[in-house]
């Protein structure tokens, strides 16, 4: 198995293992984040598997790139009702920053072998 094919399907796993962690935290109000993970876990392992085939990785790098934008978005949203006292939220912009780490990594990964 190549290695873009490893790292998409451990991002994947990743992704899926940090949604549950989010949904965990807050069974109520956090099902975006088992959503968003658990979806975006299993279109990466999939496309994982398919990583042979050039359409792949385009696909995975628009993918992730979209997803990152996404994050970011949640992300900032959250670092501000942190600061603005929020202290509730901490816990999910961390995971937010987190994930978006995780995935900015993973791009500039796949960028590189391409």
């Amino acid at each position: 198995m190549e290695k873009s094919s490893l790292c998409l399907i451990f991002y994947g796993i990743a992704l899926i293992l940090l949604g549950l962690v989010g949904y965990l935290s807050n069974p109520k109000k956090a099902k975006t984040s088992l959503f968003s993970g658990s979806g975006m876990g299993i279109i990466a392992i999939i496309l994982g598997f398919f990583s042979k085939l050039a359409l792949a990785l385009v696909l995975s790098l628009v993918l992730i790139s979209l997803f990152s934008l996404m994050l970011l978005w949640r992300a900032v949203v959250s670092w501000r009702l942190v600061a603005a006292g929020n202290k509730s939220k901490l816990f999910v912009a961390s995971l937010l920053s987190l994930m978006l780490l995780l995935s900015l990594f993973v791009l500039g990964y796949l960028y590189s072998v391409r």
